[in-house]
């Protein structure tokens, strides 16, 4: 692999932790990896200013087919002529989906906007004779009604079996694709429904991209994926949705391994961004 894109899914209320994370790929990540905010066309203005030769913006809406469009005051929900309305969740899947559109390098990695990084990184270390990783993790723990609703429905997009009970996980934090196995995964979707790969995608209520792409490099490329499995978490998370202050954000920092290149902390905890900037010594 020669070229890296970072790609980070962002919006309104989280542009300052999104801030950070840029500020953070400019310290420490690898000069040559292009970073991607992919953000609502509402909230441009607001994301202007990250810019630079390194940090693009990618708005939905020029990457979603020119039939879907927001609904003005039901942002969640996105309208066509035809069909029924598409779920904003969904949407989001949808525009991942299609980083290709927009990003020519060879090799995607996605790092949500309440991620950032600690320490310096290069992806092109974690090549392993040519071959990039991909996340997957095996175990009776990884059960649940979520995880079997994902694989039920990639299993009926791709014609591939289902084996229940089923306990495999593909989502984690810094998860890499191959461009070329993305546009396989089109054709592949385009072939088994007649119709542009999306369609197959709309009527759903939930889908996982990264078990979507996990479960076709598997199951249908097998070793032509070139990827290799690992089990590794590269992040070092903070999942409660409860605020950290600086005293406790610095105890939890102290659980950092070797194998973090990132850090995340929960929008949702309403942690401040000041005080993880102060803790980090990213200002």
């Amino acid at each position: 692999m020669t070229s890296w894109a970072l790609l980070t899914p962002s919006f309104s209320r989280d542009f300052e932790r999104c801030r950070l994370l840029v500020e953070s790929c400019e310290r420490y990540l690898a000069p040559s990896v292009k970073h991607y905010l992919i953000i609502d066309e509402r909230d441009a203005k607001l994301f202007r200013s990250l810019r630079s030769t390194r940090t693009e913006l990618v708005l939905k809406q020029d990457v979603l087919p020119a039939f879907l469009h927001q609904v003005p005051f039901r942002p969640k929900w996105w309208w066509r002529w035809s069909g029924r309305p598409v779920r904003g969740w969904m949407v989001q899947q949808i525009v991942k989906l299609s980083a290709d559109q927009f990003a020519p390098q060879d090799a995607y990695i996605f790092a949500d906007s309440d991620t950032f990084f600690v320490r310096p990184w290069d992806p092109a270390s974690w090549i392993r004779d040519g071959r990039v990783p991909m996340f997957r993790e095996i175990g009776p723990a990884l059960r649940g009604p979520m995880t079997t609703s994902w694989f039920e429905a990639t299993s009926s997009l791709l014609g591939v079996g289902f084996p229940e009970p089923y306990q495999t996980n593909y989502v984690t934090s810094l998860a890499v694709w191959r461009r070329d196995n993305l546009q396989r995964l089109h054709r592949a979707l385009e072939v088994g429904h007649g119709a542009p790969w999306q369609e197959a995608l709309y009527p759903l209520r939930t889908v996982s991209e990264y078990t979507l792409y996990g479960l076709y490099c598997d199951a249908v490329l097998g070793d032509e994926a070139c990827q290799y499995h690992t089990d590794v978490v590269p992040t070092l998370n903070y999942w409660p949705d409860v605020a950290l202050d600086e005293r406790s954000l610095a105890a939890w920092s102290q659980g950092l391994l070797p194998q973090h290149v990132m850090a995340m902390v929960s929008s949702r905890s309403l942690t401040s961004v000041a005080a993880i900037r102060n803790v980090f010594g990213i200002a």
